[in-house]
């Protein structure tokens, strides 16, 4: 029996990192002593060898135009009680300007109605109320 304990996800591929622009730390606590990227993801492989995402190692987006620090969990907790919305996952797009905007990865319920349209407006709507 494989025991599933989380831990953060690393991977290691031939293609090495090279450098974050201009931020020589952000480079060296991205890669540990044995040259493996550290994705900063937490997770487990089941018994079947399938890695499951559970958490994040930091959940905090630093977005340049708000003035508290943006917490994706939270907008995924709510998210994921709509009835239209099976899966998400709020990942972070890094700018040129030191900060990482959000995006929402959904998986809609196969009955589900709601347009990208709908979505943009609910997220527009919490945004104003967190």
């Amino acid at each position: 029996m494989i025991m599933e304990i989380d831990g953060e996800t690393c991977t290691r591929t031939k293609y090495k990192l090279i450098e974050y622009l201009s931020d020589p730390k952000a480079t060296a606590a991205a890669v540990d002593n044995e040259g493996f990227f550290l994705t900063g993801d937490i997770g487990h492989f089941d018994q079947n060898g399938t890695l499951h995402i559970t958490d994040r190692k930091k959940d905090v987006f630093k977005i340049f135009h708000f003035e508290a620090p943006f917490a994706p969990s939270e907008m995924e907790s709510y998210l994921i009680t709509l009835p239209d919305i099976q899966e998400v996952c709020i990942v972070g797009i890094t700018t040129g300007i030191d900060e990482e905007l959000p995006a929402a990865v959904i998986v809609r319920n196969s009955n589900s109605s709601l347009s990208e349209r709908d979505f943009f407006e609910l997220v527009k709507f919490i945004s104003i109320l967190m």
